[in-house]
């Protein structure tokens, strides 16, 4: 081989080498950038996410600044008013004024104003039962009074005195002939008393033929106990029109017993069937309209 071939196959070589260093040059640049934009986005990560680190003393670290924030202020940013204003939480409440108030809106108002933990309510009324099925009506005053303070976790009950009216809750009637319900079946029974007392119903489904002692009686019952755990029921009951209230002063009262000193409270009424009137008569009241059927 002569020089000038050898010549020209060494500069072949070193064009080779050369452009084989570019390309380990250009691969090792474009790892380098890789990892250079994994880096940064690693940064920007830590910089908006701050990382729990598990320790003894619940500490939130924030790597990007250094600094540290304490359990309780980094859940703070993520609790809501009603947090803030639960009685369990601020361990006090404040007792309303309730006076004015009607008895029947108490309870969804006590729930809805932080004052659930009220879970007792004793009723007293103003003046003494006429024949202790009065209902609970406009509150006059409470114990404890407005603007105390309460403990959520011992103050459970309150005591609220009110106006009462007499909730009509079930009507006993004499059939007016045996096979009354029979021929009346599915029709319109309404009992009108006192000045705006109403209940009415379905011969057969609400007004039903009924037996005692084997004497036939016509009976309609609203479903409500006169007991004052009944008394938001009641008034459950008088929005669906399925029971009514009569005033002390609409009672007509005749005194009986061996020595006359038995009150019978008696209203007057009228029965329709299909707004016919069927008949006028005097009811005795004893929670419940009753026609004296064995008098």
């Amino acid at each position: 081989m002569n020089g000038r071939n050898k010549k020209k196959i060494l500069i072949i070589l070193i064009a080779v080498i050369i452009v084989i260093i570019g390309i380990v040059v250009t691969v090792l640049a474009i790892n380098n950038n890789k990892k250079s934009n994994q880096s940064n986005e690693d940064i920007q990560q830590n910089i908006e996410e701050p990382a729990y680190e598990e320790s003894n003393n619940n500490i939130y670290s924030d790597n990007s600044i250094g600094n540290t924030t304490n359990d309780d202020e980094y859940t703070d940013f993520h609790r809501t008013d009603a947090w803030y204003n639960d009685p369990y939480t601020t361990g006090s409440a404040t007792m309303p004024n309730l006076v004015g108030m009607n008895y029947a809106d108490l309870r969804e108002y006590l729930d809805t104003n932080n004052l659930y933990f009220i879970t007792e309510i004793e009723c007293k009324f103003d003046s003494p039962s006429l024949t202790g099925f009065a209902v609970p009506t406009k509150i006059l005053s409470t114990i404890p009074d407005a603007g105390t303070t309460l403990d959520p976790y011992t103050d459970t009950s309150i005591t609220v005195l009110t106006e009462s009216t007499y909730g009509v809750i079930g009507i006993e009637l004499d059939l007016p002939y045996e096979d009354f319900v029979e021929d009346n079946f599915g029709k319109t029974m309404k009992v009108q008393f006192g000045k705006n007392g109403i209940i009415e119903g379905t011969i057969g489904e609400d007004f039903k033929k009924q037996s005692r002692s084997g004497h036939d009686y016509l009976r309609y019952m609203s479903g409500v106990s006169g007991n004052e755990s009944s008394y938001e029921n009641f008034w459950s009951k008088y929005n669906e029109k399925a029971v009514s209230c009569i005033e002390e002063d609409e009672f007509t009262i005749e005194y009986g017993g061996s020595e006359g000193t038995i009150k019978n409270p008696y209203i007057n009424a009228k029965i329709f069937v299909d707004d016919q009137l069927l008949k006028e008569l005097k009811l005795l009241y004893n929670g419940s309209l009753v026609e004296e059927i064995y008098k």
